[in-house]
């Protein structure tokens, strides 16, 4: 069975994707020593992957070695207004954009994949509803996972740690706003409010049950 998290993980095949390693890379660091010894890399992809992994660790303000690979899948957004407020060219914003999706697919080419831990399977049923219902609220529950929150350790201060992060990327105060609505929406009209002692529901508008 795949789970929704593995199914945000899902990218195209391309060249070289029989290159698998014994030792999947971890973390950024990891990944690029590992593309340095690979024939399928080319020289100056190496060059731009290298560059873009520079400027990923300025906006996470972080070194590479302690950079996860699971920090990367969703890390677009940030990355796009950390590049735009460096009034970098638009073509260039685009191209520093491509290069972190083909890290990640570089990554999943050397065999990394996200571990299926019990904090992943417990989150498991929540996160196939919210693909089917609000896709949107996604994030939150992959927030989660890197914090190793399951959902009965989930709390308002996590949720608010979530909007603040989101809010210091660049995202819509308005926006922000809705999922966060919009997640609280599905998880107390979809019965799921016992599995989240942590979360309040603040919202008291009378909306038809969430069907899983």
């Amino acid at each position: 069975m795949i789970s929704g998290t593995q199914i945000d993980l899902e990218l195209p095949p391309s060249a070289g994707s029989d290159a698998i390693s014994s030792h999947p890379p971890q973390t950024l660091q990891e990944l690029l020593e590992v593309l340095q010894k690979r024939e399928f890399v080319q020289k100056g992809q190496l060059g731009m992957l290298r560059s873009t992994a520079e400027h990923l660790s300025s906006h996470l303000a972080k070194s590479p070695s302690h950079i996860s690979i699971g920090e990367l899948v969703d890390a677009a957004t940030g990355f796009n207004t950390y590049l735009q407020d460096r009034r970098l060219k638009r073509n260039s914003v685009r191209s520093y954009l491509n290069y972190l999706r083909i890290l990640l697919q570089m990554a999943k080419q050397c065999g990394w994949t996200q571990e299926s831990t019990p904090i992943v399977e417990a989150w498991d049923h929540i996160l196939t509803g919210l693909q089917a219902t609000f896709p949107s609220c996604r994030g939150i529950v992959r927030y989660a996972v890197l914090k190793g929150k399951t959902p009965a350790t989930f709390t308002e201060v996590d949720l608010g740690d979530w909007f603040n992060r989101m809010i210091s990327a660049g995202r819509s105060y308005k926006s922000l706003m809705n999922v966060r609505r919009e997640f609280r929406r599905f998880i107390f009209q979809s019965g799921l409010g016992a599995q989240m002692p942590g979360l309040c529901d603040f919202d008291t508008l009378n909306w038809p049950t969430v069907m899983l």
